[in-house]
C-alpha cells in the first residue's frame, strides 16, 4: 500500500534525566560516604536478611561480598564472627546465647548498644538501630583505643606514677576492705610500714633524679 501519513509523539525527558543525574549524584555520595566510614555498617531488612555492608566491616571480619552475599540471614553471620573470635566452631548453646543478647537490642523500639571484648586486642561497640521499615542498622564501633586509655586512666589514679605502687587512694580502700573482712571473719589485720632512712640527704645531696632512682630500685 502507499503511505498515507504518519503520527509523531515526542515526549521532553528534560526533567526526567535531571532526575535521573541527581539519582546517580545522590547514590555516588551514599556510596562514598559507607566507603570511607571508620564504623562497620550492616543493614538488615525485618525478616533479618543482610541488604548490604561497607568495606569496613570486610576489614573488621574478614568477609566478602561474594561469601555473604545480599540476603544472607544475620545468624549465618554472627556464627561467622563468633568463630572468627574464637578461632573455634562454636557450641550450639553457646551460639544460641549470643544470638538471644543480640536480638534483645534488635527488639527494643529505641535499640541498643553493647560492648564485645573481639579478639585478643580488639574491643567492639556494637549499636542497633531501627529503620521505618522495620528493619535495622547495625554499626561496629573499634574502641580499643579508648578502652586502653581507661583502663591507664584508671590505673593512674590508683598507683603511683614513678614506682607503679598503690598510691594513698588505693591503700585506704584496701585498708578499709581488710578491716571491714576482719569484722566479719573475727580476724586481726596487720599494717606494715617501711621508712627510708636518711632519704632526704639523698635528695639534698644527689637531686631529686638520683632520689626517684633509689625508690624504683
Amino acid at each position: 500500500g502507499r503511505l498515507r501519513g504518519y503520527a509523531q509523539i515526542s515526549r521532553n525527558m528534560t526533567q526526567f534525566k535531571a532526575d535521573q543525574d541527581r539519582l546517580a549524584a545522590l547514590t555516588a555520595n551514599l556510596d562514598a560516604a559507607l566507603n570511607h566510614m571508620q564504623q562497620g555498617l550492616c543493614l538488615f531488612t525485618a525478616d533479618e536478611k543482610l541488604v548490604l555492608f561497607n568495606p569496613r566491616i570486610s576489614k573488621i571480619f574478614g568477609i566478602t561480598h561474594e561469601t555473604f552475599p545480599a540476603g544472607t540471614s544475620f545468624p549465618i553471620m554472627l556464627r561467622q564472627a563468633l568463630e572468627l573470635r574464637a578461632n573455634v566452631p562454636v557450641p550450639d548453646a553457646a551460639f544460641a546465647e549470643a544470638l538471644g543478647r543480640h536480638r534483645a537490642l534488635m527488639g527494643k523500639p529505641e535499640g541498643g548498644t553493647m560492648i564485645v571484648p573481639y579478639l585478643s586486642d580488639y574491643t567492639l561497640s556494637i549499636t542497633y538501630s531501627p529503620t521505618h521499615n522495620n528493619g535495622w542498622v547495625v554499626t561496629f564501633d573499634d574502641i580499643t583505643e579508648r578502652r586502653e586509655a581507661e583502663r591507664r586512666i584508671q590505673h593512674m589514679a590508683l598507683h603511683d606514677g614513678l614506682t607503679g605502687l598503690a598510691n594513698r587512694i588505693r591503700y585506704i580502700q584496701r585498708l578499709d576492705l581488710g578491716i571491714q573482712e576482719a569484722d566479719i571473719k573475727q580476724a586481726n589485720v596487720a599494717v606494715i610500714n617501711i621508712d627510708l632512712d636518711r632519704f632526704k640527704e639523698v635528695n639534698d645531696v644527689h637531686g631529686h633524679a638520683v632520689g626517684d632512682l633509689v625508690l624504683v630500685a
